[in-house]
């Protein structure tokens, strides 16, 4: 029963954090155009897989990403620390969303901790 606690979990953290901040933040415009990728039945049905990969540039994009597809289980990778914040990274462990510990080490770039990768696979 934790997969499916974790679906539900992590649609209503969706569902209650991410669209409201994608489609009610004042002077944002989020919406989907008529040519925008859509999932199908049977991704939404949970029958077929779709891996989304995307980089953002600012603080909005992943609430956008998360409010476009709301449909779909999603699971995020996300640095460690942001499992720290207080309720968003407790309700980011209880949807099932994967940490990436980074190396402190500014003199090696952004690596990882030795360890830290094998734990999200």
């Amino acid at each position: 029963a934790k997969p499916r606690l974790e679906l539900w979990n992590g649609y209503l953290f969706r569902l209650l954090s991410a669209a409201p901040v994608a489609f009610l933040t004042p002077g944002v415009r989020t919406r989907l155009t008529t040519t925008a990728w859509r999932p199908t039945r049977a991704m939404i049905d949970g029958k077929q897989g779709v891996l989304v990969c995307a980089n953002h540039r600012s603080f909005m994009d992943p609430f956008a990403l998360g409010g476009a597809l709301l449909p779909l289980e999603t699971k995020y990778v996300a640095k460690y620390d942001l499992f720290q914040v207080p309720f968003g990274g407790w309700a980011m462990r209880r949807a099932g969303d994967l940490a990436v510990k980074f190396d402190k080490n500014k003199n090696q770039g952004w690596g990882t901790v030795k360890g830290s990768v094998a734990e999200l696979l």
